[in-house]
């Protein structure tokens, strides 16, 4: 169920969100295999900064992309999210937006937070190597949109009942014709 939260604060508390996600990982804008990545030692200053945007306002806007906005583009695993290299972007212009929930959460966390978090991570990280997807899924595109495209594994499955309708953003999506 869409239930987004009104406050960046209000979803930190939710999950505890600087004791389940690392913001260790990051590329200047989009994290294709060709970009240059970065790793921070530490990313307790970027929770820092962010702890101070807490009452930074969730935006209703499901078609926001970053487009050609600047912005990092940190790389989100976690095991208590269920969720493998997701993406937090904080863009320049003071938003952060992440795909961490099943939708894409927006908060205007302005322009003074981003830039503290951009400078930090620029000036406190060290080149690292591309690390490439691993999870992969099969099946039939049902539908395509500007947004995102369904993909349905039911023909996988000797039960057709049994397979998952997989909702995929287009701007999370690699697509490989095969190995």
């Amino acid at each position: 169920e869409y239930a987004p939260p009104n406050t960046l604060g209000d979803l930190m508390d939710a999950v505890n969100l600087s004791e389940v996600v690392e913001l260790k990982r990051f590329s200047e804008g989009d994290n294709t295999p060709d970009s240059k990545r970065f790793a921070l030692s530490s990313d307790d200053y970027v929770w820092e900064v962010l702890s101070e945007c807490r009452n930074a306002p969730f935006v209703e806007d499901q078609t926001w992309t970053a487009g050609d906005r600047s912005y990092l583009s940190f790389t989100i695993t976690s095991e208590a999210l269920g969720v493998y290299k997701v993406a937090l972007y904080v863009t320049e212009d003071g938003y952060l937006w992440t795909n961490a929930f099943n939708y894409q959460y927006l908060f205007n966390i302005g322009e003074d937070a981003a830039s503290k978090i951009i400078k930090y991570a620029k000036e406190n990280s060290t080149e690292a190597e591309y690390e490439p997807y691993q999870n992969t899924i099969v099946g039939k595109i049902t539908e395509i949109t500007d947004e995102y495209i369904l993909l349905d594994d039911s023909i996988l499955c000797a039960n057709p009942d049994d397979g998952i309708t997989y909702k995929i953003l287009l701007n999370d999506l690699r697509i490989s014709d095969g190995i």
